[in-house]
């Protein structure tokens, strides 16, 4: 049996703190990975 775990951390605006969203730890590596591609 396979354990899955997902990560979900707030998005907060800048200076202010406004709560704007939430993000997964996978989204994250997904932008990492795109980045050291150069595909972003």
């Amino acid at each position: 049996m396979t354990e899955n775990s997902l990560t979900v951390m707030p998005v907060l605006e800048e200076g202010s703190e406004k709560f704007l969203g939430m993000i997964t730890s996978q989204e994250v590596l997904d932008l990492m990975i795109m980045e050291a591609r150069g595909e972003r």
